[in-house]
């Protein structure tokens, strides 16, 4: 998704909050859609994987969540994105033209869609505004200790809450998404971009051997039971150029959601020796 499609979906998420009068978190994704009045329920009998779906008749909209997804961060989440299609400017029109007054979503797949793609952005940037989080982020620590504390403030899923962090941590972290032996996405704070030797992961690249979460990965009843794991590692564990610097590598299972969550961190220990390493590339 490009960015100028990223900055629309912050740009008119922002604008929400504020014409909603959210002045701390969390943000409430049913207040905003009551205000609107737009009718929120859960929906039996979904196909595996569809989250929810918007529903249009005439001028009145509906949102319907799956009764599938237990997850209350995933459920707000959802409900985020199905508002992202109702504010973001040209959804509606696109995916109700031809008669059609139902959508369908499967939000928080990574989808290739860029509707999709730039609805999910929006119910971050919704559920976690950058003027409310980043105060937040700076007094939450480092791992999955900061991660879980930004959750629970901000009720969001463990997956879009890492996300989140990263797009806006000050130190090199990266969050990396996988199921079994693949890579399904990264993404990388400017800090760890910055990095000599580090690179975005493509979707189907090989989790490397011998890592945490290789080795974590290859018990499927560890990540439905959402458990977790973590070690100490080398930068150069996950890619290949990079320094031989000492990094954390934290991982959790997703639950049903049958994935695995990774963090890679430095601690504050390591920050001058990457520096120092960094100065003799």
């Amino acid at each position: 998704m490009s960015i100028v499609l990223e900055a629309e979906a912050e740009s008119t998420a922002n604008q929400v909050v504020s014409d909603h009068g959210f002045k701390s978190l969390p943000i409430c994704p049913f207040k905003i859609a009551r205000k609107k009045e737009i009718e929120i329920a859960t929906r039996d009998g979904m196909e595996p994987g569809v989250s929810g779906f918007l529903m249009r008749v005439g001028n009145a909209f509906g949102i319907y969540h799956s009764s599938r997804i237990q997850n209350d961060g995933f459920i707000r989440f959802s409900i985020a994105h199905e508002l992202g299609h109702y504010f973001l400017p040209g959804h509606c029109d696109a995916l109700f033209m031809n008669g059609n007054c139902v959508h369908e979503s499967r939000s928080g797949t990574f989808s290739g869609n860029d509707y999709e793609r730039q609805a999910d952005f929006f119910a971050a940037a919704l559920l976690m505004p950058e003027s409310l989080f980043l105060p937040a982020l700076r007094n939450a620590g480092s791992g999955f200790h900061a991660i879980g504390r930004l959750q629970h403030l901000c009720q969001t899923s463990i997956t879009a809450t890492a996300i989140r962090y990263a797009r806006f941590a000050e130190d090199p972290i990266a969050v990396i998404i996988s199921e079994g032996t693949s890579i399904s996405c990264s993404f990388q704070s400017e800090a760890f971009k910055e990095i000599h030797g580090t690179h975005f992961f493509r979707k189907g690249t090989p989790v490397p051997a011998g890592t945490c979460t290789a080795e974590f990965n290859k018990d499927s009843q560890k990540v439905r039971r959402s458990s977790k794991a973590g070690a100490w590692a080398s930068l150069d564990d996950w890619f290949d150029d990079a320094p031989q610097i000492e990094i954390k590598e934290d991982v959790v299972g997703l639950g049903s959601y049958g994935k695995t969550l990774t963090l890679l961190f430095l601690d504050d220990d390591n920050s001058d020796s990457l520096e120092d390493d960094v100065d003799d590339l």
